[in-house]
């Protein structure tokens, strides 16, 4: 069982609503689990991002030429950053297959391949293989992770993650995953505070649609996810 598996089983069994649990997968099909899955090109056919309990992520086959057909039409309408902050502030789960930076130009507007995520990324084309302080949530994901070519952080100048950052100086909340030698971050996870999540649903002008209660650990409600490619997971998924 893979490590998106094994969270996926969590959250089952954390399903309070005793309901089946709804994950979506986009950019990766043919998965044996009971789950709803769509290619990039069919992402108009999707269902609402925001009313999913996960949302896995594969960007490995979102192409130049995909991307820049998704931002030409009106498939971009159906994948934006206002249904992932619903997701995120009513404690849904995204997990990322992530590649670096991909742009296309369209009518003098630069687009890249992230331009649905709430939280901006930063890369640096570099390669390795030593993989270190691996998170022990992560460790069966990052078994199969036998090289990087890249390594990644969040925008810290962005302007969600320097609320985020600066709003909660005394509470962690962005995590590396597993670093390099010299320490620089192969997968990173940020979580969601509630008060952040307020923020989220007044900037973008949402319906107070979230009922924000206190909890354990800080307001935790959900979590975004960013790793490199680890393709016999990819496979299992699901």
């Amino acid at each position: 069982m893979g490590t998106v598996q094994r969270k996926v089983k969590l959250m089952e069994t954390q399903n309070q609503d005793k309901r089946p649990l709804k994950v979506l997968v986009i950019g990766s099909k043919g998965h044996s689990r009971e789950v709803q899955s769509y290619n990039w090109t069919e992402i108009d056919r999707a269902p609402n991002i925001a009313d999913q309990d996960a949302v896995i992520i594969d960007m490995t086959s979102l192409t130049e030429s995909i991307l820049e057909k998704i931002i030409s039409s009106e498939w971009r309408v159906y994948f934006k950053e206002e249904y992932f902050v619903k997701l995120l502030a009513s404690r849904g789960q995204v997990f990322v297959i992530t590649v670096p930076t991909v742009e296309v130009i369209i009518e003098y507007t630069t687009y890249d391949n992230y331009w649905w995520s709430p939280f901006p990324l930063e890369f640096e084309k570099e390669k390795g293989v030593t993989i270190e302080k691996v998170s022990s949530k992560f460790q069966r994901y990052f078994n199969n992770v036998k090289y990087w070519n890249f390594t990644m952080d969040f925008d810290r100048e962005a302007d969600l993650v320097e609320r985020l950052t600066k709003g909660f100086p005394d509470k962690k909340l962005i995590y590396k995953l597993a670093q390099t030698r010299y320490r620089a971050p192969i997968g990173i996870q940020v979580l969601l505070l509630a008060l952040l999540a307020a923020f989220f649903i007044s900037r973008t002008a949402l319906p107070n649609f979230v009922s924000i209660q206190p909890s354990s650990l800080f307001f935790s409600l959900g979590s975004m996810t960013f790793a490199p490619n680890s393709r016999k997971v990819v496979q299992t998924i699901c």
